[in-house]
C-alpha cells in the first residue's frame, strides 16, 4: 500500500502509525495498573472509532485524492481513540495521567534514538526536520507549523492552531491536557536526537504554539 503514495503522504502514514503505536502502549501501561482497563478502552475506542491503518487496508492506486481522505480519516480517528482511551483512564483513576505521560515519554526518547541511528543530527534545523517527521499535526495541507526564526543557538516555531484541542473536548477532557501530553514527547525526543532542549508556549491568539529548540 505505502508503494503507492506520494512522499509526503507516505511520511503523513508514519506519523500517523507512530501515534497508533502509542494508543498500544497506551493501553499495556493501563493494563499493568489495573487489570484489563487498557484492553478495554482500547476495544471500545476502536469499536467507536474506527479501526487502524493496518486494520483497515487501502489500496489507492494512482488516485490520490482517496488517499488523501483515506490517510484524513486515519488521523481522526487515531485521536479520537487516544483521547477516549485517556479520559476512561483519568475516570479510572485521575493519577493515571502520570502513566500516560511516562508512555509519551517512553515512546519519544526510542524514537528519538532510532532517528538518531539512521540519520545525521548536528544542527537545530536537522533536529526541528527529525520532530516534524513524526509528530501529527492534522494533515500536511493544514499547514500548522511554521518556522519563525532560526539563529545559532535556538530555533522557533509556531503553531497557528490548535487543531488537536476539538478532539480531545469532545472525549471531555480539558484543553491541557494535549498541550502537555506534546510538550512531554517533544522534550524527550530531542533530549534523544542530541541532547536539544525544548520549551512550549502556550498562547491565548494565534499563532497558539510558540515551540522553542535552544542548544
Amino acid at each position: 500500500m505505502e508503494n503507492n503514495f506520494t512522499p509526503v503522504q507516505t511520511v503523513q502514514l508514519g506519523r500517523i502509525r507512530i501515534q497508533e503505536n502509542l494508543e498500544k502502549m497506551i493501553a499495556e501501561a493501563l493494563d499493568m495498573k489495573k487489570d484489563g482497563l487498557g484492553t478495554t478502552l482500547i476495544g471500545e475506542a476502536l469499536d467507536k472509532f474506527g479501526r487502524t491503518t493496518a486494520d483497515d487496508a487501502f489500496s489507492q492506486g494512482s488516485d490520490h485524492m482517496k488517499g488523501h481522505a483515506w490517510l484524513e480519516n486515519a488521523v481522526i480517528s487515531s485521536e479520537k481513540r487516544i483521547a477516549y482511551m485517556i479520559k476512561g483512564a483519568l475516570d479510572a483513576n485521575p493519577k493515571y495521567l502520570s502513566v500516560i505521560k511516562e508512555v509519551y515519554r517512553d515512546c519519544a526518547y526510542t524514537l528519538g534514538y532510532q532517528i538518531k541511528a539512521k540519520n545525521t543530527i548536528t544542527g537545530l534545523e536537522d533536529a526541528y526536520a527529525a520532530l516534524d517527521s513524526v509528530v501529527l499535526d492534522g494533515m500536511p495541507c493544514d499547514k500548522v507549523n511554521q518556522i519563525e526564526s532560526v539563529t545559532a543557538d535556538t530555533l522557533v516555531w509556531s503553531g497557528s492552531k490548535d487543531v488537536h484541542r476539538e478532539n480531545f473536548e469532545a472525549a471531555g477532557l480539558t484543553s491541557e491536557i494535549f498541550p502537555a501530553l506534546r510538550e512531554t514527547f517533544n522534550r524527550e525526543l530531542l533530549k534523544a536526537l542530541g541532547n536539544f532542549t525544548y520549551n512550549l508556549e502556550i498562547r491565548e491568539t494565534e499563532p497558539v504554539f510558540l515551540n522553542t529548540i535552544t542548544r
